[in-house]
């Protein structure tokens, strides 16, 4: 129960923040009207003016630019707010590989590792993922690149980081062309060459998935396939995850004192 009533606290303390955005939303597009009325009234202005100085003068007024940044501060203003609104409290979770985050995650849900993968052996899970109660049958949405989005987003980072020249503009060109034999002994550059390379090495048993529309259904038996390096005993036998950009997993929380957690 103690946990059940901070997750609450937390959130309750939230809403207030979510009312003063909603006050400064309101504000500015009272600022943003207003300055359309003035380009307005210039306008009118303009049409009976003969002098050539106040023409100059009135045409100088020029809102546009404080407009567009009203636009993009309601944008962002309109993101708080929806987070702020939520009744769910996102807990997310960081660290290096083999450090127990699989698990962490685990006993704070009383989930298993058929909901959130973890492994005994080497780097586990290989995929963004995000874990949400649901009263529902267990399964996952997987939400795949495209070609276009895996080469900007994925394969470009490594050859820019890397220097590996001019990067791949298609999935063909980075099948044909062979990456460097070796790198520099720098362990941050080998490491990000390992990952490169795993992404060139096995393109063929994931190429298709890019192609898949998104986000795809799975079912529970299958979420390990999509989000993890590895089958529970150790074999390196999956390559799905490379070409999967997320995976929301939406699964009846064991723990009921934590449901209103999304991790």
């Amino acid at each position: 129960m103690q946990r059940s009533y901070q997750i609450v606290s937390i959130i309750d303390k939230r809403r207030p923040l979510a009312r003063k955005i909603e006050n400064v939303e309101a504000n500015l597009r009272s600022i943003a009207t207003a300055l359309h009325q003035l380009e307005k009234h210039r306008d009118v202005l303009l049409a009976k003016v003969d002098d050539p100085g106040t023409k100059g003068r009135l045409r100088e007024i020029d809102c546009s630019a404080i407009q567009q940044n009203i636009d993009m501060e309601l944008v962002t203003l309109s993101n708080l707010r929806s987070r702020f609104s939520r009744d769910t409290l996102n807990v997310g979770v960081v660290g290096r590989a083999r450090q127990g985050k699989s698990r962490l995650l685990q006993s704070l849900t009383g989930l298993t590792t058929s909901e959130i993968p973890d492994g005994e052996h080497q780097h586990c899970t290989g995929v963004r993922s995000t874990i949400h109660h649901n009263h529902t049958e267990t399964h996952a949405e997987v939400w795949f690149h495209s070609e276009r989005s895996f080469l900007d987003e994925v394969i470009a980072p490594y050859y820019e980081q890397l220097r590996l020249g001019s990067r791949p503009i298609s999935i063909q060109e980075f099948a044909d062309s062979p990456l460097p034999s070796h790198l520099s002994s720098q362990a941050v550059a080998q490491s990000k060459y390992e990952h490169l390379l795993r992404y060139h090495r096995y393109l063929d048993k994931y190429r298709d998935a890019l192609l898949e529309a998104s986000p795809r259904r799975i079912p529970r038996q299958d979420i390990r396939e999509y989000v993890a390096q590895d089958t529970q005993d150790g074999q390196r036998i999956y390559f799905n995850y490379l070409a999967v950009r997320e995976v929301k997993i939406f699964c009846p929380f064991p723990n009921q004192d934590i449901i209103a957690v999304a991790s």
